[in-house]
């Protein structure tokens, strides 16, 4: 897998193509992972993380299945830092 890596990045800089180079580094650099800001029943924005899992937990897993069990394993513990 590494050396597939080398190859592209060894192909980008061989081409001699500006274009190509931050066309490569550009999808590199790009954050594919999270979920974006939800809104809440009342329309506040949710940023986040635990609080966007709890609302998506509450909201869709009930209307997909019967998930009285299941919410307390997915429900994201909140922790206190002193």
């Amino acid at each position: 897998m590494r050396r597939y890596e080398q190859n592209c990045e060894s192909r980008v800089v061989d081409a001699d193509n500006i274009g190509a180079f931050y066309r490569f580094v550009n999808v590199r650099l790009g954050n594919k992972t999270g979920i974006s800001p939800l809104h809440d029943a009342s329309g506040n924005i949710v940023l986040d993380d635990c609080s966007k899992a709890d609302l998506l937990n509450n909201s869709i897993i009930p209307s997909v299945i019967n998930a009285v069990e299941l919410r307390d394993l997915y429900m994201c513990k909140r922790v206190q830092i002193p």
